[in-house]
């Protein structure tokens, strides 16, 4: 008797929730590609497509531009013309103080088009022989504090939320 009264409203239950991921997934289909929807990347994709770019900086470009990835970008004067490398947000300080114009600089990355303008998304910088990581092989930021070795250990008011 109570499967009975259970059936239509789980069935219709069931419905409205095929036609809800039908819509999510159609309007996902139609949407433009989002910066952030390009943050990451498939493994395979990369070991086949990743480049390694020689240059030097034309530009350390102080605005961004709408609908470019977020984050910095450096205009690198390479053999295939000028590239607009993101780098991201996450550089530390006395990194983003060793960009500049005129140094040479060793790019690896992938080329995405993102609204309409391509893009090196880069993994990794080379900057006078130092290897800066960007992403991680997924192609996920790599947030400074969250490098091996870099974590502090907290303090017991920390661990207490705050109060001392």
């Amino acid at each position: 008797m109570i499967t009975k009264k259970l059936f239509i409203p789980v069935c219709l239950m069931l419905l409205l929730c095929g036609i809800v991921t039908s819509a999510a997934s159609a309007q996902d289909n139609n949407s433009p590609q989002s910066s952030a929807a390009v943050a990451a990347w498939n493994v395979k994709h990369v070991a086949t497509s990743e480049i390694t770019v020689a240059g030097t900086i034309q530009q350390v470009p102080s605005e961004r531009v709408p609908g470019s990835p977020a984050g910095l970008h450096l205009l690198v004067n390479s053999p295939q013309g000028v590239l607009d490398a993101s780098v991201g947000p996450y550089l530390t300080k006395d990194v983003q103080r060793a960009l500049s114009a005129g140094q040479q600089i060793q790019v690896v990355g992938l080329i995405q088009t993102i609204n309409g303008h391509n893009y090196l998304l880069a993994r990794q910088l080379v900057l006078a022989g130092r290897q800066i990581p960007i992403r991680n092989e997924h192609g996920f930021f790599i947030h400074p504090q969250s490098r091996p070795g870099n974590r502090s250990v907290p303090g017991q008011s920390e661990l207490n939320g705050g109060i001392q």
